[in-house]
């Protein structure tokens, strides 16, 4: 199943070249939001279910995200025209919040409570930053291992 936008048509579960970074700052305040309330409650079900939205995101997209999906159609409400930013830093940034949080429940699971926790921490304040500041660390990251020649003065198109 493919869908047609006006940049052209693509699978429809499949990560998009270009995101809104709008939306993804909105994502990274709901991730700061649930991943809070899980440590203030210690649940460690709603750790697993902001891991499984990091990981339905960074292997299916956006769309597949409930949180993403949310966001991106509040984001498109508020400031329907922005500037794009690429896919692929923020794909590995969601597939990097999968490990943590994965990493964070087997720690979690295995009594290790300070270290799982510690993890879920390092993990909001990351999103935190990407929600308040606008700053992916990954995304940083990705742009200096990858070299990214398309990534400096990139001007990609609008939403």
């Amino acid at each position: 199943m493919t869908l047609t936008t006006a940049q052209g048509s693509r699978p429809w579960l499949a990560f998009p070249e270009h995101v809104a970074p709008l939306a993804a700052r909105f994502t990274a305040a709901g991730v700061v939001g649930l991943l809070t309330l899980s440590y203030l409650l210690q649940s460690r079900f709603l750790v697993a279910l902001v891991a499984l939205d990091f990981l339905l995101r960074s292997i299916a997209g956006p769309r597949a995200s409930p949180l993403a999906a949310l966001t991106a159609y509040l984001s498109r409400r508020l400031r329907p025209k922005q500037r794009a930013v690429l896919g692929r830093p923020k794909q590995l940034a969601a597939l990097t919040g999968t490990a943590m949080l994965a990493l964070a429940l087997i720690m979690l699971g295995l009594g290790y409570v300070g270290s799982g926790w510690l993890l879920v921490g390092g993990l909001t304040l990351f999103a935190a930053l990407e929600a308040s500041l606008g700053f992916c660390a990954v995304c940083r990251l990705y742009d200096v291992w990858v070299g990214c020649p398309t990534c400096v003065g990139l001007e990609p198109p609008p939403l």
